[in-house]
């Protein structure tokens, strides 16, 4: 759930656990391995005699489902419990006429006590409203707008989940949710994982299982694409798997041409395409939904009550596509987790006045001309001023860079003359800092400071990036190389781009792209900062070498571990050696090959060497590698001793240097390894010419078991055998194991 699913917080439903034994079980394992805050939801009529138990696992919350099939619901009890554990009680509620009535008459002023009141169409814990029922035509308006007016008087948090505007009274518009606002709502639950939720709640054991094991093998191999086609048909024919997977395992390296379509060089011709474009999403939308102006906020047909007879009347006015028009002036609900982001984020209103005061006052770097850029993959029409973009699919669009330079940066971009529903800057493919488009013009301004810490601003305001379903795209800080490029979502056939302008500080005017050094050591490092602390010294303490010519990249997880810190430190005691730093979002810190891929454009060096964070290099390691022939393009050392657990604690307290007795400790305890793995130099140590990764990427895995010897095995096969350091050992500090899927524990 944590790594896959990229969630911040759970919810525990059980309904038949009443001693609480497994669900005390599930806690546990929620705080302890997960990591994770949970709220614990139940459809219990009555508080479990022990729930005093939980305080220790410290829940965030109770969420109580009041299902319609039950009806000796004991609530002042629950309301009770509730004030002794101080845990807040959020209700979830069907849409259920008799039961609306009932809350009114009997129990109105108990849930008033409730933090947050949602009323449902549907939910996995919920029973399924049954379709096409008479209540649907008669959706009981004047007694939803009653208890919703009675509960904001009292300061009740209160949701309309799954109903469309057209079936309310406007006066319960600001209550509404739809799917739109997942992203900018912390209400609301994760929307795939909540689908996952649904799947898993009506299937048997041991289809559970196999659905499981199927997502936690997600993007784990090479053959990972069969587990997106298989899973439809395990839930209902899992003989078929084995056929299925044998088929594939026959074919899975046929690989075919999945070009894109190139738009036509005729502007008509490309108008004529827009304009077919746009009468087929009318009619997707259906003549009632096409012609309301919340269309680009509602669910529209994706909702039950339009399986119905029932018509309602199209909202007339100018469309809005804002997706939290109506929510402005609704306080959000916010717990523990939300709090946190909230102080994190709270010296951000400061970043938005610098931003305001660098645009307003200040002579910019560069303005970036039509001609400077063009769209990647897509035909580029060049219009006075401007870069008009035409697209016909819901994909993501991207500019080629429109500069190469180390922060401070401030951008500004205009976007209009169409629309999309996303637009924003890319910083690489798993970095995306984008907002959605709420009117048919936009100047988007991204400020970004020294230390890589950012604010977004749209039309002079702040605006949060949007998180993607499944995808966790937007890191805490920007990389100190920078490459944005604009990037823009889901284009409503044609939109335009213009006025590009940069801003930086006279004394920072640089330009990255021409610092280029001789070698650049890329490390990834996830729970290892106190290993890679001692590998960065072994640098600092090379030998015969010019550190202007070295530079270290590091990608890591900003908050995982003291990487920071470390990084810090090793600037201020070696500030002749240029660190680069690029920061991932927390739930990449086992994809090793997405972050060596993204972090690849941050290295200027002719030679690149790929290192563990647990590896200390011989004093004459880089003066050696400088001694390759130019005719040699990939270079491994002759191998590498595995320290014991003793010796590599004495290292990490300071106790012994080793560059100080390299050699003894290379002939001391610990096990040899020489062409391990088949001969093929793996991810410990490979240092590659800068042209290989233009041909071979890093396979891209969601741990680091086997990406580094398939990398190895391909680029063997295309340029021959490595180059071997002769002599030159490297070091292994232990670990406690091999932890090919990452540590759990900081080292």
């Amino acid at each position: 759930c944590k790594d896959n699913l990229h969630l911040r917080k759970v919810e525990f439903f059980t309904n038949i656990d009443e001693n609480l034994e497994v669900t005390k079980e599930l806690l546990s394992f929620s705080k302890e391995i997960l990591e994770l805050p949970v709220y614990l939801a139940t459809d219990f009529e009555s508080p479990p005699s022990n729930i005093s138990t939980i305080k220790e696992f410290d829940v965030l919350g109770l969420v109580l489902y009041l299902n319609p099939d039950k009806s000796n619901y004991r609530l002042n009890d629950w309301f009770t419990i509730s004030s002794e554990l101080n845990l807040p009680i959020l209700l979830n509620i069907p849409l259920k006429k008799d039961l609306l009535i009932s809350l009114k008459d009997m129990y109105l002023e108990v849930i008033s006590k409730s933090k947050l009141i949602s009323f449902m169409v549907k939910h996995p814990f919920l029973p399924i409203i049954e379709e096409g029922k008479n209540w649907y035509e008669k959706l009981p308006n004047a007694l939803i707008n009653e208890i919703v007016f009675l509960l904001s008087k009292q300061n009740v948090s209160v949701n309309l989940v799954g109903i469309p505007y057209c079936l309310l009274e406007p006066s319960l518009y600001p209550h509404v949710q739809t799917t739109y606002q997942y992203p900018y709502n912390p209400q609301l639950y994760e929307p795939y994982a909540l689908e996952f939720a649904d799947t898993l709640y009506k299937l048997r054991s041991y289809k559970i299982r196999k659905l499981l094991e199927i997502k936690l093998k997600e993007k784990t191999s090479f053959h990972s694409g069969i587990d997106h086609l298989i899973i439809p048909w395990i839930l209902n024919h899992p003989i078929l798997y084995i056929p299925v997977w044998a088929l594939h395992k026959l074919t899975r390296h046929i690989r075919g041409k999945n070009l894109p379509k190139q738009l036509p060089e005729n502007v008509k011709e490309i108008e004529h395409r827009l304009n077919k474009y746009r009468k087929e999403a009318e009619k997707k939308l259906g003549p009632l939904c096409s012609s309301c102006a919340l269309k680009y906020i509602c669910d529209q047909g994706k909702n039950p009550f339009f399986n119905t007879k029932f018509s309602p009347e199209p909202i007339k006015g100018n469309p809005i596509r804002d997706p939290l028009y109506f929510r402005k002036d609704i306080t959000p609900n916010i717990d523990k987790v939300e709090e946190k982001l909230i102080e994190y984020y709270s010296d951000i209103p400061n970043l938005k006045l610098k931003a305001l005061k660098i645009t307003s006052t200040t002579k910019p770097w560069k303005e970036i001309l039509p001609e400077d850029y063009k769209i990647e993959d897509r035909t580029t029409h060049y219009m006075p001023g401007g870069v008009r973009w035409f697209s016909f699919n819901t994909g993501e669009l991207v500019s080629t860079p429109l500069c190469k330079t180390n922060p401070p940066l401030t951008i500004s971009v205009t976007f209009g003359g169409g629309f999309a529903e996303l637009i924003g800057f890319s910083f690489g493919p798993w970095t995306k800092i984008l907002c959605p488009m709420i009117a048919p013009s936009h100047t988007l301004t991204l400020h970004i400071e020294k230390d890589g810490k950012y604010a977004l601003l749209r039309d002079e305001e702040l605006v949060h990036p949007v998180e993607f379903h499944n995808l966790h795209l937007v890191p805490d800080y920007l990389p100190s190389v920078l490459e944005p490029r604009i990037s823009i979502w889901n284009i409503d056939g044609e939109i335009v781009t213009q006025g590009i302008t940069l801003w930086k500080p006279e004394d920072n005017l640089g330009d990255s792209s021409s610092l280029s050094k001789k070698v650049s050591i890329l490390y990834v490092c996830a729970k290892y900062s106190q290993r890679l602390r001692i590998s960065l010294l072994s640098i600092a303490n090379q030998k015969n070498v010019d550190f202007s010519e070295i530079e270290v990249v590091v990608a890591y997880i900003p908050g995982l571990d003291a990487t920071e810190d470390v990084l810090e430190c090793f600037e201020m005691t070696f500030p002749n050696i240029k660190v680069v730093r690029s920061p991932f979002s927390k739930s990449m810190w086992k994809s090793k090959g997405a972050l060596i891929n993204t972090s690849l454009p941050y290295c200027s060096g002719d030679w690149i060497v790929l290192l563990d964070a647990d590896i200390v290099l011989p004093p004459e390691f880089i003066s050696e590698l400088l001694k390759v022939p130019s005719s040699q393009l990939f270079v491994a050392p002759d191998g590498r001793k595995m320290l014991p657990p003793d010796i590599t604690a004495k290292i990490l307290l300071d106790q012994i240097k080793p560059w100080e007795c390299y050699s003894e400790l290379v002939n001391g305890p610990g096990e040899y390894r020489k062409k391990e793995a088949q001969g093929i130099p793996i991810g410990y140590c490979q240092c590659c010419r800068k042209e290989i990764f233009e041909e071979i990427l890093y396979p891209e895995f969601q741990h680091f078991e086997g990406a580094d010897w398939f990398f190895g095995r391909s680029v063997v096969d295309k340029y021959g055998p490595e180059y071997r350091l002769e002599n030159i050992v490297l070091l292994h500090l232990d670990h406690g194991g091999s932890q090919w899927y990452g540590s759990n524990k900081h080292r």
